[in-house]
């Protein structure tokens, strides 16, 4: 038996020569789950990330470590500045909404550029995990 939609379930047992059980009964209520939070560089400023969601009005958690296992726990508010190679983790929640999967993504930082103007700049790469 497959539940699709928020439902209460009853049944019965039932054999031949016994009497019917009570009825068991369950209420089941199915909530939709955020879309995966989405992870790219903050255009122009690299080394900062930007999340974003395509669900209404989401709200996203993230961590930033050296090897991938970190809990999202901190609140996203603006683009995440990122100093060294490492991952960024985050997950989006709605109001009303199950919390999304965790997404992941790698960043390598590499040495720093020395633009004939003086100017120094970082470079990068991203890749998801």
């Amino acid at each position: 038996m497959s539940v699709t939609a928020s439902e209460t379930v009853k049944a019965i047992g039932t054999k031949t020569a016994y009497a019917n059980s009570a009825v068991a009964s369950a209420a089941y209520t199915l909530t939709a789950a955020a879309p995966t939070c989405l992870i790219y560089p903050y255009s122009g400023h690299y080394p900062q990330i930007v999340l974003a969601s395509t669900s209404p009005s989401p709200t996203f958690l993230y961590c930033v470590d050296t090897i991938n296992t970190c809990t999202p726990s901190s609140s996203y508010t603006v683009p995440v500045q990122i100093s060294a190679t490492g991952y960024i983790r985050s997950l989006t929640q709605v109001s009303g909404w199950t919390n999304s999967s965790v997404a992941s993504c790698a960043y390598t930082i590499t040495a720093p550029i020395t633009q004939a103007t003086g100017k120094t700049m970082m470079s990068g790469k991203m890749r998801a995990q």
